[in-house]
């Protein structure tokens, strides 16, 4: 049978409305409890996977909520022109998505590589809020989210497959038989990724003394995952039962 073209690499799917709107409501949250305590700061949204910044159709649940969702793209913009003193920077490697983005979004500075973004933060900035929504756990861009969080000041909010990266934990160390090369490539690097599972990490990671997550939210046989929020303070839509907050001991 055909594989459907909404398949789970492909970036999204039918059912990536569920997530774009949480994308939609935590960062308006973060963003404008942030600008409420700093009028005067001047403020950056970054988003390492932009895709094409379409969205797509949603159910219609009333009459006033859009029939296009907003995906992490549209709304950094949005979310920046809110907050107003904002500016945007949306990351895709694809070329033809990246000709997109520059139609849609004419405001925002459109750079192809993660390591693309640092210079630009350097501009200035007194708070950065990055969206990190890769196709696979092997797609965040660890490093660069490190030197993110040394170079401004930073919120972050991940979407992270865990139930993907669960399936690869419960493989065998030692296979029963001889694995096939590609199999046998995806076990070598279980350890790799292995500290994902844990929560606080992400928070460690990022110099951040708590982490929020959300509930699993399940949009795909193989893309059920969680948002995990990395700040200071939480703005006040974060509180169960949505969401949990894991405190983490720091560097600092």
């Amino acid at each position: 049978m055909a594989r459907s073209r909404t398949r789970d690499n492909a970036g999204k799917s039918a059912m990536s409305w569920k997530k774009h709107g949480l994308l939609w409501r935590i960062a308006r949250g973060q963003a404008h409890a942030f600008r409420v305590t700093h009028p005067e700061a001047r403020c950056v949204l970054v988003d390492m996977h932009a895709g094409d910044g379409a969205g797509v159709d949603m159910p219609q649940l009333d009459l006033f909520e859009p029939s296009v969702s907003r995906p992490s793209a549209q709304v950094a913009v949005h979310v920046a022109r809110d907050i107003g003193g904002a500016d945007v920077i949306l990351c895709e490697q694809n070329r033809a998505k990246r000709t997109q983005l520059a139609a849609r979004f004419p405001e925002a500075t459109i750079v192809r590589e993660h390591h693309d973004v640092l210079p630009y933060l350097m501009r200035g900035y007194d708070w950065a809020l990055v969206f990190n929504d890769p196709c696979g756990y092997a797609s965040h861009g660890i490093d660069t989210l490190e030197k993110i969080a040394r170079t401004v000041r930073s919120d972050f909010l991940i979407v992270f497959n865990e139930r993907a990266l669960g399936r690869l934990m419960g493989m065998k160390d030692v296979p029963d038989k001889p694995d096939p090369p590609r199999v046998a490539q995806v076990r070598q690097v279980k350890h790799r990724y292995a500290w994902m599972m844990e929560p606080a990490a992400w928070a460690r990671l990022v110099d951040k003394p708590q982490v929020a997550r959300s509930r699993m939210i399940h949009a795909s046989s193989g893309f059920t995952y969680r948002i995990l929020v990395l700040s200071t303070t939480f703005c006040q839509l974060i509180k169960p039962p949505l969401w949990e907050t894991i405190a983490c001991k720091t560097s600092r």
